[in-house]
């Protein structure tokens, strides 16, 4: 699923709290989503809502990758993912991590 298409570039630049709740987006959409967020440099997301989305452990892991970057980024909602332990654990730790930043 194509996300991007509907977020404008300048949207992204000052967001603060980006909800895709039951959207069904997938993990294309959520990897394409973090590198955007990375190319332009974003430094306002702050929370991100993933619900009842088609995200998996691929897409999750990539956004862990980004949150190493983008240190704002806090708090993902995504309890109803079927998510590994494992992705869960370093989920839950990098949002640790920034908001200790």
């Amino acid at each position: 699923m194509r996300l991007l298409s509907a977020i404008e570039v300048t949207d992204l630049l000052k967001i603060e709290t980006l909800d895709l709740q039951a959207n069904n987006i997938d993990d294309d959409a959520l990897i394409e989503l973090c590198d955007r967020l990375l190319n332009i440099h974003n430094n306002s997301l702050q929370r991100l809502v993933l619900e009842q989305t088609m995200i998996t452990d691929r897409g999750v892991s990539t956004l862990i990758d980004t949150m190493a970057k983008i240190t704002t980024l806090a708090s993902v909602e995504c309890a109803t993912l079927k998510l590994s332990k494992s992705v869960r654990d370093r989920l839950k730790a990098a949002c640790v991590k920034n908001q200790c930043l």
